[in-house]
């Protein structure tokens, strides 16, 4: 190992490209140009380690032409320095540890320059047929995205990602998300700690060496103690960036979250043309937070918390905060999919809830690896309806509920604002954004307030010459968004919006940096999502009603009965008649959709006549409360009614169920209710089949990793294979499930073969999540794509926990397999629950919406016909090509054989994408298209030294 020299990635020793990762070792394939990073297919650079050696740079350079990147120090003051390109800087590294050179810059000659080769006359013949090749695989892939745009939905601001396996052309908008910063504090000896107690009223404790809370009043409900000890900080672990510049107080209240934001001035000394903040301290991992700053003073800072811990003060220097900074959050994909326009329980808009959410979801779950929050629990976790947004019901109720109890807690918002903000002040509401995400990779939370009157929240997820970056609620996907900021002045903004989506064009003068979760309950918003996955999310809060509908009997005699899923009618009666039972107010609204058409608005006890179409009727049911002078969004509810004779689809169902140890409780549920579960299955007489793929882990041992029972339409040969599925092993927490599942799409076991035109459904039940990638380079992404290539299957997954408690990673990569093949995800807490969720699982597969099919699953001249296509036309052009750089032939003969060759080579290709892309649209799903996730795991942090 090179000495000094730490992981990470330092200007390319090839320059093929800007920069090359080196993982302490050795250089490796991971190339970065820009805030995109791939692997380079030519070889991994098989230079001297960055930094440590002149001979990695060539000899000869004048100022200005040389690359950025760091070389060793002319003045020889630290191993290496960092030359921007024009000048060499003031960033120093020794020891694999970089620090600012504080006694003068350096002024010494540039270093040697990196010129780059100049290309022969092959190389440039290889490029331009490499960039004819490009075009032609550019066209064949807009031919195919428009023949598989059958829904006609909104799309905008998403990113499109692909295995990284795939041959498909990829684009991204994401940029790669910077690692926090790490460091751990050197301590000295503890002070004598202040032990006070804040009563309701309203208390101040200070401390004999200056550190202050202000604790307002209404903060607890009782006396709550305070114990603040402060020690001084000798040393530190960080780079650059954290730089601390006070004691670190640790300020102990028994985890009480305050009701009210408390004030928290610490003793600091800033140094002249730095900023500042207090930032927490996690002893643990070594990471720091930064706290919504009020004041820099000349001897202290203050700031403001709900809840306590280690606290120190942190400065940087104006002139190190970049201009741009990324977070790898991306409006489109990381935000909610519906627009701000307020609910029942808070009819002035949602933006608070909207934002909080999707920044504990993204910071909590997405960089833990799950699945994108944009799009994936749309129309409650049912087939998507973009053009739809009031059937997000347990979504919309989550946003709703968060922004009722979080905005709740600021008594008086307006004069919170002005506590911290103060127009004069908004280089430092920039300056903290953007050393925030600096230092933590994260997204933070903005709130803004007009001068008008009112406020609004919104996400801060980047910075871009300067501006901040806005994920707003009031204009979800849209990546155009953005908080203006003029370096020269210190202004920054207005910025407008409204307080929600219905009240736009209002200025908000005020920008204010809210943190992350110095100002939130971050715990409670953790529990407001587990009553999310539990679909009960505001049940105790909004109104309820019950939909019912009029029957007449024999005699003439109408009545009203509950309106249930399923409800079925004789096929001569073309609608019925429903009403709302529980209404708050007369004025109390539901509106009636066909899947996401609009029917038309009816009243609360005043009934409204339903047309109904032979068939199913996909019906939904939006409720709205009057509540301060405006109808709002109170619930909905989705339910199928069914005119004439219930639609028989032939069903082929397999079940992919985890037989390794952890679940044999679950299995002997399952045992116990078979008569039941087959029963849901075979309930309506139709024709349908199920097959069973049991699956556990790999092992070294010679028990076999899968478990199948082939495909049987015989209720009793079912419950036996069911009861004769044998539960063992396991160990480590993944298990095969992706290549269970592989399995069951492609028969690969001994269940046989999907019969063509039949709904084709994939139950999977486990309480562990898969290997990714898996011993085949399985995703859930090239898992989705196989199933959507079998006519398509639909995956239903079914997560089992253990007494209420559930696998973060297996609850992750189930919902996002059923959200990629528009599937549903249940729950099971334990194993008495399993049977009712099976069923309950059953049920949407029986049900599912799903178009089938009847298409090859890949048929045979496919491969073929493109590899020869792309093969003449690469030939010819490249030919093509050498002939023009060659005037010398002159053959009229040859120039013609060679330009037919080439025109032969294009058509043949046009023709295979075009039936290439016919024949995907024949397999896809009623024309919507499953979206692709990132599979692999992203290359370490790209660090670019600040200029």
């Amino acid at each position: 190992m090179a000495p000094g020299v730490t992981p990470g990635w330092y200007p390319d020793p090839l320059s093929r490209h800007e920069r090359r990762y080196w993982d302490g070792d050795t250089w490796t394939a991971h190339v970065a140009d820009g805030a995109e990073v791939a692997d380079d297919p030519l070889a991994a650079a098989a230079e001297p380690a960055p930094g440590v050696s002149e001979e990695s740079a060539p000899t000869q350079a004048t100022a200005g032409t040389s690359a950025p990147g760091w070389y060793p120090d002319p003045l020889e003051h630290a191993e290496v320095r960092y030359y921007d390109g024009r000048a060499w800087t003031t960033h120093v590294a020794s020891g694999g540890k970089t620090s600012e050179d504080s006694l003068v810059a350096a002024a010494a000659t540039a270093p040697p320059a990196t010129p780059r080769p100049k290309p022969s006359r092959p190389a440039v013949v290889g490029a331009a047929a490499m960039a004819l090749l490009v075009l032609v695989v550019g066209a064949l892939v807009i031919i195919q995205s428009g023949n598989d745009d059958g829904d006609g939905g909104d799309d905008a601001g998403a990113t499109a990602v692909s295995d990284p396996d795939s041959t498909d052309v990829v684009t991204s908008t994401t940029s790669l998300p910077p690692l926090a910063e790490v460091g751990f504090l050197d301590l000295g000896v503890a002070g004598t700690p202040t032990i006070d107690t804040a009563d309701p009223s309203g208390t101040t404790i200070s401390t004999p060496t200056g550190v202050v809370l202000e604790v307002p009043a209404g903060a607890h409900e009782g006396p709550v103690g305070y114990t603040i000890t402060e020690t001084p900080i000798v040393g530190d672990g960080f780079g650059e960036l954290v730089n601390p510049v006070s004691n670190l107080v640790t300020i102990d209240n028994g985890d009480v979250v305050a009701e009210e934001p408390v004030i928290v001035e610490i003793p600091a000394i800033v140094p002249d043309g730095s900023f500042a903040m207090a930032v927490y301290y996690d002893e643990v991992t070594g990471t720091v937070e930064p706290l919504p700053l009020i004041e820099i003073g000349d001897d202290h800072v203050t700031a403001y918390a709900r809840h306590f811990s280690s606290i120190f003060v942190s400065a940087i220097s104006f002139a190190l905060l970049p201009d741009d900074v990324a977070t790898g959050f991306a409006p489109g994909t990381d935000d909610w999919q519906f627009t701000n326009y307020g609910s029942y329980m808070a009819p002035g808009g949602l933006c608070s809830g909207q934002s909080l959410s999707m920044l504990w979801y993204y910071t909590e779950q997405r960089l833990a690896g799950a699945a994108s929050l944009n799009g994936q629990y749309d129309n409650a976790n049912n087939s998507a309806t973009p053009v739809l947004q009031w059937d997000d019901r347990n979504a919309y109720r989550l946003a709703s509920m968060v922004q009722v109890d979080e905005v709740a807690r600021y008594n008086d918002l307006e004069r919170f604002f002005d506590k911290m903000i103060d127009l004069r002040r908004d280089r430092w509401q920039h300056a903290s954004f953007v050393y925030s995400m600096l230092i933590t990779g994260e997204p933070q939370y903005v709130g803004i307030y007009s001068s008008l009157g009112g406020g609004h929240a919104m996400v801060v997820y980047g910075a871009k010459d300067g501006d901040l970056l806005i994920a707003d609620p009031n204009y979800p996907g849209n990546a155009a968004r953005k908080i203006t900021f003029d370096s020269d002045t210190g202004v920054l903004g207005p910025y407008m919006s409204g307080d929600n989506a219905a009240a736009l064009g209002k200025p908000y003068e005020r920008i204010g940096y809210f943190a992350k979760t110095a100002l939130v309950d971050w715990n409670y918003l953790g529990g407001r999502w587990t009553d999310f996955l539990e679909e009960d999310i505001g049940d105790d809060a909004f109104p309820t009603y019950a939909l019912e509908v009029e029957v007449v009997d024999e005699d003439g005699t109408a009545s009203w009965v509950p309106l249930n899923n399923g409800h079925t009618v004789e096929k001569d009666q073309s609608s019925i008649t429903v009403r709302a039972a529980g209404a708050s107010t007369w004025n109390d609204r539901f509106r009636v959709y066909r899947w996401d058409e609009t029917l038309g608005l009816g009243g609360w006890d005043v009934s409204f006549v339903v047309p109904l179409e032979e068939g199913t009727n996909r019906l939904g049911f939006e409720a709205l409360g009057w509540k301060n002078n405006s109808m709002n969004w109170v619930d909905f509810e989705r339910l199928n009614v069914i005119r004439g004779e219930p639609e028989e689809t032939p069903i082929d169902l397999v079940f992919v169920i985890d037989l390794t140890g952890s679940m044999e409780d679950d299995i002997s549920s399952v045992k116990g209710a078979a008569t039941e579960i087959v029963g849901v299955i075979s309930a309506d007489g139709g024709d349908w089949r199920v097959g069973i793929v049991g699956y556990r882990d790999f092992a070294e041992d010679s028990d076999p990793v899968f478990e199948d029972y082939a495909w049987s339409s015989d209720e009793a040969t079912v419950i036996g294979n069911i009861n004769a599925l044998t539960v063992y092993g396991g160990g480590d927490e993944p298990e095969a499930v992706l290549e269970a599942l592989m399995r069951a799409i492609h028969n690969g076991g001994t269940i046989g073969a999907w019969r063509d035109g039949v709904n084709k459904q994939i139950i999977l039940m486990g309480d562990a999540p898969p290997h990714v990638p898996g011993q085949g380079g399985e995703t859930p992404a090239s898992v989705a794509d196989a199933a959507e290539r079998v006519d398509p299957a639909v995956i239903q997954t079914l997560l089992v926990g253990n007494s209420g408690t559930f696998s973060a990673d297996a609850e992750a990569s189930f919902r996002e397999l059923s959200e990629l093949t528009f599937g549903q995800t249940f729950t099971a807490a334990d194993a008495d629950e399993v049977p009712a969720a099976l069923q309950e699982s059953i049920g949407a597969a029986v049900a599912s919406p799903v178009g089938t099919g009847g298409g090859d699953e890949d048929p045979w001249w496919r491969q073929p016909l493109l590899i020869v296509s792309f093969a003449l036309f690469i030939g010819g052009a490249a030919v093509v090509i050498w002939r023009l750089l060659h005037p010398s032939l002159e053959r009229p003969a040859v120039r013609a054989v060679l330009i037919t060759a080439a025109v032969t080579g294009l058509g043949l290709a046009g023709v295979a994408g075009w039936l290439v892309s016919a024949d995907d649209d024949t397999a896809s799903r009623s024309g919507i298209d499953a979206p692709s996730l990132v599979d692999s795991e992203p290359p370490p942090e790209l660090v670019v030294p600040d200029e």
